[in-house]
């Protein structure tokens, strides 16, 4: 529709020869069009509907450090600490939106899973995906031992990447082919392959992979999402894609862990002022869940160590990022 708008007001201008005045005019007016055609895709009232309809159901988790937590209303959970309030879909087909915006009990905080043993996957995986939709990030605790994350290091370090590309001075992606053994092996995992069918349901592919690393001295990024929203439709609409972070050293604030903007991922949220900064702070063998369409970036390395991360992303089967391939 602009396009089209463009090349009228083009020939009607070469016609009629208008005078300076009125092509400024006719300028303003083609400006003013095309702005109410884009539909305001940061308006505030963008997802006022999902607001209303959201179904709120508290369910508090006390969580009781590293070790374990309990459940309100249940009885003890040796396997599973739950940090987030919130209830949602535990059906896993990862179309339910009926958690998409909910409050955390401190959306200051990034929400947290500690993992521990593997028949907690279920749970888990419904937590992450409830965290992820409201906050647009979860931390899994504890997914990798030292021995996996050694094996998993080895393996990637013997691969050839596809390419590399820069990312900011002293930072580089190491792009890999997803169908690569160690990629595979991760898509697999018993855990991380709920979180995605949670979440973006049974149709999905391991869209991209490869190896994030920041060097010493590495610069912060600027501001980014790593995909847009994919439509410029008010209601906030389920996740598309899900990236997975496996830093393969422990990630403190010195370091340069990633940051994120809690909610961003929601266009209501995006547009208002005041917003939660958060490090994405974690032991080796945790692993970030986020969003992609969630403000973020990677702050800057000022310890003497090196940030090596392996990434995974997951599309849904009928979604492919151009913009980054």
């Amino acid at each position: 529709a602009t396009a089209v708008i463009l090349i009228e007001a083009g020939a009607w201008l070469v016609c009629k020869r208008t005078h300076l005045a009125e092509c400024v005019g006719l300028g303003l007016s083609l400006f003013r069009r095309i702005l109410s055609l884009q539909g305001g895709v940061l308006e505030s009232r963008s997802d006022a509907s999902d607001l209303r309809h959201a179904k709120i159901q508290q369910r508090r988790c006390e969580g009781n450090g590293r070790d374990g937590g309990r459940v309100e209303g249940g009885g003890r959970r040796d396997d599973v600490d739950l940090r987030f309030d919130g209830s949602g879909d535990a059906n896993g087909d990862g179309d339910s939106e009926k958690v998409a915006v909910q409050q955390a009990k401190t959306p200051s905080a990034i929400p947290r899973a500690n993992v521990s043993s593997a028949s907690a996957c279920t749970e888990t995986s419904v937590f992450v995906a409830q965290a992820v939709r409201a906050q647009g990030v979860c931390i899994m605790e504890g997914v990798f031992d030292e021995a996996e994350l050694a094996a998993l290091s080895a393996a990637v370090n013997a691969l050839s990447p596809r390419k590399k590309q820069n990312r900011r001075a002293g930072r580089w992606e190491y792009v890999h082919e997803p169908q690569a053994a160690p990629f595979t092996a991760l898509a697999s995992h018993a855990l991380l392959s709920r979180v995605v069918r949670a979440l973006l349901g049974s149709k999905t592919y391991l869209e991209k992979a490869g190896v994030l690393v920041s060097h010493p001295g590495a610069e912060a990024q600027r501001w980014h999402m790593d995909t847009p929203h994919l439509f410029t439709s008010r209601p906030h609409l389920p996740p598309h894609s899900l990236t997975l972070f496996i830093p393969l050293v422990a990630v403190d604030a010195a370091i340069g862990p990633t940051q994120f903007q809690l909610g961003t991922h929601v266009k209501a949220t995006l547009a208002q002022p005041h917003k939660h900064y958060v490090l994405a702070c974690c032991d080796a063998g945790d692993v970030v869940a986020y969003d992609p369409r969630v403000m973020h970036r990677g702050t800057q390395n000022q310890s003497d160590r090196e940030r090596p991360v392996v990434y995974l992303t997951f599309s849904r089967v009928w979604y492919r990022d151009t913009l980054n391939p």
